[in-house]
């Protein structure tokens, strides 16, 4: 493991802590896998890859007694727009703290690995799981970094595509991504996962904002992801899944899907109605044409629809 890494006892201790606290932790890593990857050599190439190491110790390091956290943006002595914290720790003069060194050096590895083209895949994962220790320590900016950076690699490799055994890439397609064809069925549901999660990350995160996302609804062709008994078991039950532009997709909801599922639905309706609001709502000028509008009604029968 990198000098930087902490000792093995307090790293395995926040290991645990990451798949037990965090809620998405085991659809964005397959927990099986990793934990046996764990027990190899690092010299060997199938231990993880450092960057998603360095991002498990700072996510984790907010559930751990025996590490330092970053203080939370104190909003008393700082006015709300100012609150970018590797400024405001500059001007405190505070050293970093345990989870700020893991969160810079995940985000460095990933960058660096990404530029060379290898572990692109972890990186991505690297990603997410930095945006969500940003998400939870205040760093708005680091989010919107974070985010956007896992759901522009995710498109490099393909991730909205669906690509399984029922409908895979093309051959034309597959050689443009930065990925090798999925070997299993754990590969081509981690994807998928891993896609989601970045996917949902940003819809839930930029609702509020008029920050527009990286990536249109209408250039998603991925299915919903399975349950996680299934995909930590590695198997498919070769049911027909639902995408983000099935018509039943908020009126069905098939016993193959289950609270991520739901998770990721209540994402796609965020987006829909953030592109509603800021595309098209915009060309209102009053609140009555905007209740009258076929947009807003349409919204209102499919919320209404809802089971």
């Amino acid at each position: 493991m990198a000098q930087q890494s902490p000792f093995k006892p307090l790293f395995l201790h926040l290991v645990d802590l990451f798949f037990n606290c965090w809620p998405n932790s085991r659809r964005v890593i397959h927990r099986p896998t990793f934990l046996s990857n764990l027990l190899e050599p690092p010299s060997s190439p199938r231990f993880p890859f450092i960057g998603l190491l360095h991002a498990i110790c700072a996510a984790a390091a907010l559930h751990s007694p025996y590490v330092s956290v970053a203080p939370m943006p104190d909003l008393r002595t700082r006015p709300t727009e100012d609150i970018f914290q590797e400024k405001t720790r500059v001007l405190d003069g505070r050293a970093l703290a345990f989870d700020e060194q893991h969160f810079l050096l995940a985000k460095h590895q990933s960058m660096a690995s990404a530029r060379i083209g290898e572990h692109i895949m972890e990186a991505t994962q690297a990603c997410i799981i930095n945006a969500w220790w940003s998400f939870s320590a205040g760093r708005w900016f680091d989010v919107w970094a974070m985010s956007s950076l896992a759901i522009r690699l995710s498109n490099a490799m393909g991730l909205n595509f669906s690509d399984d055994q029922q409908k895979s890439i093309s051959e034309r397609m597959r050689h443009k991504l930065l990925i090798h064809e999925p070997r299993s069925y754990t590969d081509i549901e981690l994807r998928r996962n891993v896609f989601w999660c970045a996917y949902a990350l940003q819809r839930y995160h930029l609702f509020v904002s008029p920050w527009c996302f990286d990536i249109n609804d209408e250039d998603i062709n991925q299915t919903l992801p399975a349950t996680l008994e299934s995909f930590e078991a590695g198997t498919d039950d070769g049911r027909e899944r639902q995408t983000i532009l099935s018509s039943d997709l908020f009126t069905a909801h098939s016993d193959n899907l289950d609270d991520f599922g739901i998770y990721i639905k209540c994402a796609i309706m965020l987006s829909r109605i953030h592109v509603l609001q800021h595309r098209h709502l915009q060309k209102y000028s009053t609140v009555e044409e905007v209740r009258a509008s076929h947009e807003i009604q349409a919204i209102d029968a499919m919320t209404s629809a809802m089971k």
